[in-house]
């Protein structure tokens, strides 16, 4: 069938058309995903969601409402354990691989001050992002914030002893108060006391790394192990919860766990 150049023409437009609006629906639909969400919480607090489109993975409206649920129904209560944390947070998503995760939990977190907390999140797992959001966000909210409560009392310091208190105190805060299960970089072997006497002997400036995630001898998480066994020391010689440490200095939170004055050790 021979087709006239005037339908042809016709034919050519309402294609342009649609392209133009298919790109205009793409581009607002790309705007969306880039806008920040902001909700208020039960408590008073507000929570700005930001989900980073530049990721390997592009977050669904279903696993956006889950994320924003488990947020902010935990927000709250984190804050209630932790009253002198701000009434904000911002909640800031990543789709990443598996290279920049947990192998165990696949996800992982940071934070940043005041009120910023970071969710890395590898969506190509079999549990999908709701499967790892329903198990770990949760406890990734208490471990991240308390990091921000100490640093709020505690202030900001480079050396190893500080790291430890910091790992252990916001380890035991998941552990306790998140509800969900037992953190493995918490949970400590009887060797943890030998641990302990090797980390506190080492010069204050030793650096960080491989203490918290592998060391060379195969250990893992070793600064988060002490860190926490140390904490429930403190907390069971004080006879406080772990929530009521938080605003005690690094030395003498360690004085506490040990029964002796360490400020003099490992110069």
């Amino acid at each position: 069938m021979r087709v006239s150049p005037k339908w042809l023409m016709v034919a050519s437009g309402v294609s342009l058309c649609g392209g133009i609006v298919g790109l205009v629906l793409l581009m607002r639909a790309d705007a969306e995903a880039r806008a920040p969400v902001i909700i208020s919480a039960p408590g008073g607090e507000t929570i700005t969601f930001e989900y980073d489109a530049t990721g390997s993975h592009t977050f669904t409206s279903a696993e956006r409402r889950l994320i924003e649920e488990i947020t902010t129904q935990a927000f709250p209560d984190v804050r209630r354990v932790l009253p002198d944390l701000p009434k904000t947070l911002v909640l800031r998503v990543t789709g990443t691989d598996e290279k920049l995760v947990v192998s165990e939990t696949g996800e992982g977190g940071s934070n940043n001050l005041p009120d910023i907390v970071n969710w890395s999140v590898n969506a190509s797992r079999p549990e999908g992002v709701p499967g790892i959001a329903r198990t770990y966000l949760r406890q990734l909210l208490f471990h991240e914030l308390t990091h921000i409560a100490r640093a709020r009392t505690d202030g900001f310091g480079g050396q190893l002893r500080y790291h430890l208190m910091q790992e252990g105190l916001a380890t035991a805060i998941e552990r306790d108060y998140g509800g969900g299960p037992d953190p493995l970089w918490g949970q400590y072997p009887p060797a943890v006391s030998e641990w302990t006497e090797e980390l506190l002997a080492m010069p204050k400036d030793t650096p960080r790394a491989p203490w918290f995630t592998k060391h060379a001898d195969g250990r893992r998480w070793l600064g988060y192990k002490v860190g926490t066994y140390l904490v429930d020391r403190a907390a069971k010689a004080s006879g406080k919860p772990v929530a009521e440490l938080i605003a005690v200095p690094t030395d003498a939170l360690i004085d506490l766990a040990v029964g002796t004055n360490t400020a003099d050790a490992g110069k």
